[in-house]
Parts: structure tokens; C-alpha cells; sequence
């Protein structure tokens, strides 16, 4: 089975804070919007220069998901699901190191990375999924999740040798496998929040 990520702006799946000394990072407005977009759809490799160094939370969080989004698009896993990930997709997916720190200023633990995940695949099957168009443009084929539907349907065959992938068609999704999700789950971490997709049925 395939899971999807629900990558909303709502939730536990977000957190509000900033990045501290980006902008001195990254001075130029342009180059750091242009980057929000590789963040947000994995259209290139990242170099380790263009990734924020720390970000800290603006609310007091007694515990963190395992994964989650922060501005810009970021998306952030903690060391234990960085280390599975890495295991099952091997040299696949690229980390940085990103302090994440509590509004009291402390350190989160276990250590965080940034993730940037260029992988994808063409497993949704449309006509069996509750999805939409980003614009009217009958040129754009790009589409989106409607995520409160929770209704997508993945065609197995498309997906071999890969446990962490976004979809070719839907450039900001974020989908895993049941085997990475299960190995997820043993590590005692807050679950980042995802739904089970459906399984295309074999044609009788």
C-alpha cells in the first residue's frame, strides 16, 4: 500500500516559526523565492549553501511529528526517520542538517535535516481520485491533492524500487510506502499525518 502525505498548511503537519541568519544567507528576495519552489517541489538538487541553517518554532511544542513543513515550502525530518529513509532509498534522497530550536531557544532532540526529495513517479490514476487543476490553463497539466477528500488511487506497477517519491503530475506532493511507514511507526516517533491511498484494482 502507498500513503500520502498530507502536506496542508493546517495542522501538526506545519509549524510556525523563521529561519534565523537566512538572510544573511541568502541576501538577494529572488534567489530566496526561487528556492521556496525547489523546496516545496524537488525540481533540482540543493546545494548546501542554498538550505536555511536553523529554524526556530514560534510555539512551545512538547513534541515534534516525525516530519513536518515550515515556511517556504521546507520540509524537515527527524534523525530516526532520516536514518530509515536513507536506508530503504539508499543515496536517493539528499539531508542538511538544520538545528531546529524551541521558542525557549533549546535545541530540539533527536537532530533534524531538511530533505529534499527529487524522485518521482507517475502512480495516480486521475479518473479514480478526487484531484484538481492548479489553473484553468488547458496547457498546465500539473495537479493538486483535494487532501480533506483523502481519495487517491495509485497504480503498484508504476512504483518499483521506491519508498519515498512525489508525483511527476502533482509537483508538491509527498507519498510513501507501506514499508517505510510500518518501519516509521517502530520508532516510537509522533506519526507525520497521512491517509492510505487505494490500490488499482487488476483488470478481471
Amino acid at each position: 500500500m502507498t500513503y500520502v502525505f498530507d502536506l496542508q498548511i493546517v495542522g501538526p503537519q506545519f509549524q510556525i516559526g523563521g529561519f534565523i541568519g537566512f538572510e544573511e544567507q541568502i541576501p538577494d528576495l529572488n534567489t530566496r523565492a526561487n528556492l521556496s519552489s525547489v523546496y516545496a517541489e524537488g525540481t533540482r538538487k540543493l546545494g548546501s549553501d542554498e538550505v536555511p541553517k536553523t529554524f526556530k518554532l514560534s510555539k512551545a511544542r512538547d513534541s515534534l511529528p516525525a516530519s513536518f513543513m515550515v515556511q517556504d515550502g521546507l520540509y524537515i525530518v527527524q534523525k530516526p526517520f532520516r536514518d530509515l529513509i536513507e536506508q530503504l532509498d539508499p543515496g536517493l534522497h539528499q539531508f542538511f542538517p538544520i538545528e531546529v530550536r524551541h521558542r525557549n531557544g533549546t535545541p530540539h532532540d533527536p537532530p533534524c535535516y531538511a530533505i529534499n526529495v527529487t524522485e518521482t513517479r507517475d502512480s495516480i490514476v486521475d479518473d479514480q481520485s478526487t484531484v484538481d487543476k492548479f489553473v484553468t490553463d488547458p496547457e498546465n497539466t500539473d495537479k493538486r491533492i483535494v487532501y480533506f477528500k483523502k481519495d487517491i488511487t495509485i497504480d503498484p506497477s508504476k512504483l518499483t524500487n521506491i519508498h519515498l517519491w512525489r508525483e511527476v503530475r502533482y509537483p508538491k506532493s509527498l507519498l510513501m510506502s507501506d514499508e517505510l511507514r510500518d518501519a516509521l511507526k517502530e520508532t516510537g516517533l509522533r506519526m507525520p499525518r497521512c491517509f492510505k491511498a487505494k490500490n488499482l484494482r487488476a483488470a478481471i
